[in-house]
């Protein structure tokens, strides 16, 4: 076997990195415990999820600003750490998704899958920017806003699931 690793292994190295942990999560209000892990709350995914567009609308914003020059350094990092905190967004929300299902009371059913689906396609799209951007061409300004407008609507959904659920 490539891996020789045994269940008293893994279950003392969680006893080891939970006893590091535990005082940093003591911390932290906003995350769940199960059988010895910390998984996000919804509340975790709409935060980064809610970052990640402020990032998005600052970079919409600074592009609408620059009248034909090319983008600097600056918008390829906000660019960057938009990426990063969207895919961490969405990671967090299948996640939590995973571990506490919404309950299909009040209509919120198919919001979870929803919201998934549009984030996952707003983060395909995203990746299409970064595919364009890479070739040196202009970014089609309705890609952009097929983008911003998937975001948007998950971001939406996530926001119901997270007051009302």
């Amino acid at each position: 076997m490539l891996c020789d690793i045994d269940d008293q292994s893994i279950t003392r190295w969680v006893a080891q990195a939970d006893a590091q942990i535990r005082p940093l999560t003591a911390l932290c209000t906003c995350r769940v415990r199960h059988r010895g892990a910390i998984f996000p709350r919804m509340t975790d995914a709409l935060g980064l999820l809610l970052l990640a567009a402020a990032i998005g609308a600052w970079l919409a914003f600074d592009a609408t600003r620059d009248r034909g020059e090319r983008p600097t350094c600056d918008a390829g990092a906000k660019a960057m750490l938009h990426g990063v905190v969207g895919s961490l967004g969405l990671a967090a929300l299948v996640v939590s998704l995973d571990r506490h299902p919404v309950a299909p009371r009040m209509g919120l059913g198919g919001f979870g899958a929803g919201a998934e689906l549009l984030l996952g396609l707003a983060l395909c799209l995203g990746l299409s920017v970064i595919v364009i951007a890479s070739r040196g061409r202009r970014i089609p300004g309705l890609l952009l806003a097929i983008h911003a407008t998937l975001a948007i609507a998950g971001i939406s959904l996530v926001l119901a699931i997270a007051a009302l659920a």
